[in-house]
């Protein structure tokens, strides 16, 4: 399939016409963030880790002119694959060694090494880390030990910064830390504000189309993509017709001086036939494969022009029927079973569009910049439908519901991350003597056998009555015995 009107500029209607956006620095770091949270979930093996190695191996120059091999650590590695997808190389150097891309950040001119670990990080900073630091007095002794693993920084909320790393036990997984934690050994900093101040701007898709929303709808009702996925996917339909099911691709309408509706009108009356709609030969195209492309997705094998022709005539519409269209999408994507997998379980728009762009639509060119471009315009429907979707289901919750769904989970995960964090220094000698007096226990073990204290949650009164009860029975009462 061939990207025509929205991605050439040419025979776009004005309510097709593409805009423009300046990013601010702190857009930037966002677009860094979201591409991070894109892998998700993935693991070492499966089919997105295979894609990180892809994107990583088939990048040019090749640091060091090494491929990145299966078993691999690859936490550098993924890192340096959001800078690809960005088309940022030029402020975040790749590299799959951690050692050697500190020094690239430390020789680079505009981004920059941060070697203070106690330095607050912002979203979209690269955190370094070192499991060989010090036990004891880490937070006022610099790290300077080789390099172990890299992640991405999500977000900095209070003293706990959140972190998207890959290879974090074989996979993509978020990590909290405290800020100036045990393990950190220092900072890279990409120079986002360079891309604050680029041109062009990035392009997004329009904020609305005729048929956007009905597009949206339909595959809503089949209660089978995530909002993502619909998002991903109507992004190249974009791309690939602006949504326009009459759209005919540019160079045909040039090769026949004809316009869209015309072209539309002369298949529905048999002026041009089934034989030459298909354009099996290439009568009236660029060679036997039939050479271009027609309608939302815009068909352009002989074979698939066939099967929306005929099916057209069985419902008795108009070869340019958008829910003829629709359905014909719906049908042809059950033969591609991976689409389909990813469309069910995407939890980004860009994991979503490139498995449409790549093993769907398949243009000739699927550069980092098409795939970033596409996924622009998925994200635009995702916020115009998802979030208002979302948005108004909000506001009709009762307050048992909003407890439910939003309260609860949050607190179990804070609760989950503050469990996580390891204890100040200050406290060292305090902890020493509760827990060989009995009065700590903790509360179970880890996969190392050591106890698990969580000395950073807060004391409940069931807690605090166990405490007190222990306090009596391993102090007060030896002491009266005594």
């Amino acid at each position: 399939m061939t990207a025509t009107n929205a991605s050439k500029g040419a025979k776009v209607p004005i309510f097709y016409a593409e805009r423009v956006i300046h990013m601010t620095e702190q857009q930037a770091r966002s677009k860094a963030v979201s591409t991070a949270l894109g892998y998700l979930g993935a693991v070492q093996g499966d089919a997105r880790h295979a894609e990180i190695l892809g994107i990583y191996n088939n990048f040019r120059p090749l640091p060091q002119g090494y491929a990145v091999k299966a078993n691999d650590a690859w936490c550098s590695t993924f890192v340096s694959v959001v800078g690809m997808l960005l088309g940022w190389t030029d402020i975040m150097p790749p590299e799959c060694s951690c050692g050697r891309m500190i020094e690239l950040y430390r020789k680079h001119p505009q981004s920059k090494w941060e070697e203070n670990d106690a330095y607050v990080p912002q979203p979209g900073d690269l955190i370094m880390y070192s499991w060989k630091d010090i036990a004891t007095g880490f937070e006022n002794q610099d790290n300077t030990l080789w390099p172990d693993h890299v992640g991405i920084i999500e977000k900095v909320e209070g003293r706990v910064i959140t972190v998207i790393e890959g290879n974090y036990s074989k996979s993509v997984k978020r990590r909290n830390i405290a800020v100036n934690g045990r393990y950190i050994r220092g900072y890279c900093l990409p120079a986002y504000r360079l891309k604050a101040s680029e041109a062009p701007a990035i392009p997004v898709a329009p904020d609305a189309t005729p048929n956007d929303e009905i597009i949206w709808q339909y595959f809503k009702s089949k209660n089978t993509f995530t909002d993502e996925g619909i998002a991903g996917l109507m992004g190249n339909l974009y791309a690939e017709s602006g949504l326009n099911p009459n759209n005919l691709e540019n160079w045909m309408n040039e090769h026949l001086d004809i316009s869209d509706e015309e072209f539309t009108r002369r298949v529905d009356d048999g002026t041009y036939n089934r034989d030459w709609f298909i354009n099996k030969n290439g009568e009236s195209g660029r060679g036997k494969d039939g050479g271009w492309g027609y309608g939302l997705n815009q068909a352009t094998w002989w074979s698939r022009k066939q099967k929306l022709y005929d099916k057209a005539k069985a419902k008795g519409v108009s070869i340019g029927d958008l829910q003829m269209q629709l359905d014909y999408v719906w049908e042809e994507l059950q033969g591609y079973p991976n689409v389909m997998a990813t469309l069910k379980s995407a939890r980004s728009v860009l994991a979503a569009s490139n498995v449409v762009l790549a093993e769907y639509e398949k243009p000739a060119d699927m550069s980092t910049s098409v795939q970033l471009k596409r996924a622009e315009y998925g994200q635009k429907y995702y916020d115009k439908f998802a979030a208002k979707e979302q948005k108004e289901d909000f506001e009709m919750l009762t307050p048992d519901e909003f407890y439910e769904k939003y309260f609860a989970p949050a607190m179990q995960r804070w609760n989950k991350e503050t469990a996580a964090l390891d204890p100040a220094d200050w406290s060292e000698d305090a902890r020493e003597w509760a827990e060989g007096n009995g009065l700590i226990k903790g509360v179970g073990e880890d996969a190392d056998g050591e106890p698990i204290y969580q000395y950073k949650t807060y004391l409940t009164r069931e807690m605090a009555a166990t405490l007190f009860h222990r306090f009596y029975e391993c102090i007060v009462a030896p002491a009266q015995e005594r």
